[in-house]
């Protein structure tokens, strides 16, 4: 019987070492972050943006890029943030997008650490607060949108890119 788990085992950790099982399980967790938690903000972002942290340090840019898209698509189809206020999201889908992808960017080819999670984190925070700052003021969206996109992303983008270079420390 040891010996059958020892087997199944090795075979378990093979197919988990293969690249394409990684980025599935990792694009798997960051669009089943917002569906699962759904709030609050703070710990769903924080989530996936170690999950954003972990994935471009492990398997690089383009293996990110669903991680990078797809949970935004999805909190904005599931409705589960900002309740009312969820229908408005679409106009910041392609800003979230953007702002991901200098975020990992940045803490993928800075290479300072901790460092570069802060720089990526002031980053992608401000490009999603102008935007904020924009549409609020210029199209009448609901203000609940400049914390949203603001403070709260430089917290969560600080959290979790903090984690996910640790896990990655840890892992690899």
């Amino acid at each position: 019987m040891l010996k059958r788990v020892e087997i199944y085992g090795s075979r378990l950790i093979s197919v988990l070492k293969k690249e394409w099982v990684q980025v599935t399980l990792l694009t798997c967790l960051s669009v089943c972050a917002p569906l699962l938690l759904k709030s609050p903000q703070f710990l769903v972002g924080s989530v996936v943006n170690l999950i954003l942290t972990f994935s471009v340090l492990k398997l690089g840019f383009k293996k990110s890029l669903p991680s990078v898209v797809l949970p935004s698509v999805v909190a904005f189809g599931s409705s589960v943030l900002f309740g009312g206020a969820t229908f408005f999201l679409i106009y910041f889908l392609p800003v979230i997008f953007i702002g991901n992808a200098i975020y990992i960017l940045l803490i993928k080819y800075l290479r300072a650490g901790f460092l570069s999670v802060v720089v990526g984190s002031v980053c992608k925070a401000l490009l999603l607060f102008l935007f904020a700052y924009i549409f609020v003021n210029h199209f009448n969206l609901p203000r609940i949108f400049l914390s949203s996109m603001g403070y709260m992303q430089l917290i969560t983008g600080i959290i979790g890119g903090y984690l996910g270079c640790s896990l990655y420390k840890v892992v690899v």
